[in-house]
């Protein structure tokens, strides 16, 4: 049997394997995680689960069984119409870890991704695109990019004809998911046994996951495990965007997100205030995952975490907005009206648990943490610093050159007219 597979990356810097050094303990940590987030009480580790090794690969395989209930088209329905049918829904959740002693990587399915969203390294899939191109052959299909200059803030664009990658216009734009054809070259070298025929150009996606864009045996799979290890081991780089992710956690939680709950403990007093000023912070506010989603919404339900660090998280419905311009001022205010004797410290503590849910036909279109909505900017040790979708990133030193280069294409192709400025005089 085949299988369309996206493979995920766990990220080994997460705080929260801190305390972990090996890669059989952060998959330990992530199940029992797991098992802890649906409240079952049946005790696991490591070796309670199905589990074998191959050519260097270890496999874990973990699995949770939801039980069944009643789909919700049983309660829309007239009973007349399901009274002799049985609509039952039945999900489940499945992580398979794969680990080579140095990466571990992990494939879901059902409800797996909810599971292990906030362990895996989220730019994974750009991150194996930028170890493993042909800039000069490798021909782009189509690509979505979060924009940081002029006034899109998403951009989707599609290739009719072979659009090489190294012809793509990078700047002002940090991609989010990319599909490619591979060159030949590169196709043969890393992935010769899923050609269907000689010189095949294979096709895959990127984004936080990496995909080959054709179903897979298991065999197959394995294969593409290995490749994974040795295109880890390359370097990088740049023909994807014209800024370079920060990943250094330590800079990142002690010295840049500090920058953004400063930016916004500064901003209350002119949230509350009337005046307009140049001092205001400056941003825009999205949902990191889904862009059309948070866009198009119906309204939005701001959350607040009530209860401290001993109890189980609770989030409490303050406030319901139709606009997403509201969003912003509504939570700063609910923050200054709250809080007694507010300072610095209590209002990040506010600020960290505030939630921002949004609807679609009455239906959960988003949600996510208030503060991971803000793409800005940011001086960091005499440089720009960008936050775009809770990742920081700098200009590379190309930025110059590209934005030259865009420059010199935008005049081709926009010509002034010979008599234009006769005309004006």
């Amino acid at each position: 049997m085949q299988q369309s597979v996206k493979i995920y990356r766990v990220n080994r810097e997460n705080y929260l394997f801190d305390a972990i050094s090996t890669p059989i303990g952060i998959i330990e940590k992530i199940i029992r995680d797991t098992h802890l987030k649906y409240k079952s009480n049946e005790q696991v580790n490591i070796d309670s689960i199905p589990n074998f090794e191959h050519e260097g690969l270890a496999y874990y395989l973990f699995v949770y069984n939801f039980a069944e209930k009643n789909s919700e088209w049983s309660n829309f329905l007239p009973t007349r119409l399901t009274q002799s049918l049985q609509l039952n829904t039945v999900n489940l959740t499945l992580l398979l870890f794969i680990s080579n002693g140095i990466d571990i990587f992990v494939v879901v399915g059902g409800k797996g991704f909810e599971a292990i969203i906030k362990y895996i390294d989220h730019s994974f899939g750009l991150t194996i695109v930028s170890k493993l191109i042909n800039p000069n052959e490798d021909i782009i299909v189509s690509i979505n990019s979060r924009g940081l200059t002029g006034a899109r803030a998403g951009l989707s664009e599609q290739y009719r004809s072979e659009f090489r990658l190294i012809d793509y216009a990078r700047f002002g734009k940090v991609p989010v998911e990319v599909h490619l054809i591979l060159s030949h070259q590169i196709s043969n070298d890393f992935f010769s046994f899923l050609q269907n025929k000689k010189d095949e150009k294979i096709k895959i996606y990127a984004g936080k996951s990496f995909k080959i864009k054709k179903n897979v045996n298991f065999e197959e799979l394995h294969k593409v495990f290995i490749e994974l290890g040795f295109i880890m081991e390359r370097e990088p780089n740049d023909y994807l965007s014209t800024y370079i992710e920060i990943k250094d956690n330590a800079i990142i939680n002690n010295q840049l997100q500090p920058l953004l709950l400063q930016a916004l403990y500064n901003d209350r007093e002119y949230v509350l205030g009337s005046e307009t000023t140049d001092k205001r912070f400056k941003f825009d506010f999205c949902n990191p995952n889904k862009i059309t989603e948070f866009y198009e919404a119906d309204f939005y339900v701001l959350k607040e975490k009530v209860g401290n660090k001993d109890e189980s998280k609770k989030y409490f419905e303050f406030k319901k907005v139709q606009d997403r311009g509201d969003i912003y001022e509504s939570v700063i205010r609910r923050a200054v009206e709250t809080i007694e004797n507010i300072d610095f410290v209590k209002f990040r503590a506010y600020i960290q648990g505030v939630r921002v849910v949004s609807y679609i036909d009455n239906k959960i279109a988003t949600s996510a943490n208030f503060i991971y909505h803000f793409t800005t900017e940011f001086q960091y040790e005499e440089k720009s610093v960008f936050l775009v979708d809770t990742k920081w990133y700098v200009l590379n030193n190309s930025f110059i050159e590209d934005l030259k280069f865009e420059c010199v294409e935008t005049l081709k192709n926009h010509k002034l007219p010979r008599a234009y400025l006769k005309t004006q005089g």
